[in-house]
């Protein structure tokens, strides 16, 4: 997978949709950007 900085969320959302990481992988996170990213994977 390639990484684009700019748009690491959406980055971490795909890889949770495509089951390569999980939720728990981001543990320490901010929690807002969590939000972000459980809203973005569920699309």
């Amino acid at each position: 997978m390639e990484f684009d900085f700019s748009n690491i969320l959406f980055s971490l959302a795909d890889m949770i949709k495509q089951k390569l990481i999980q939720y728990d992988d981001l543990n320490g996170l901010n929690q807002l950007k969590l939000s972000k990213i459980k809203a973005m994977s569920m699309f």
